[in-house]
């Protein structure tokens, strides 16, 4: 599968999660909550990492919460 069709982990940039069939138009529907950002961690870095999900206004980016080196 393409480079492109996967999520990638925000540690190591493997392909974690294969996201060619979602629908990001009917996530990013406000009456579901809405859909802004996306974080996906490989299996092996999940060993170490973690994603954190909390509730934050929505001009918060994920870039945010990323531990910078």
């Amino acid at each position: 599968m393409a480079y492109a069709d996967y999520l990638h982990c925000a540690v190591c940039d493997r392909k974690a999660i294969y996201d060619a069939d979602l629908d990001y138009d009917s996530a990013s529907n406000p009456e579901y909550g809405g859909l802004y950002d996306i974080a996906a961690i490989c299996h092996k870095c999940a060993e170490t990492h973690s994603i954190k999900i909390e509730k934050t206004p929505t001009l918060k980016r994920v870039s945010d919460f990323l531990e910078q080196p």
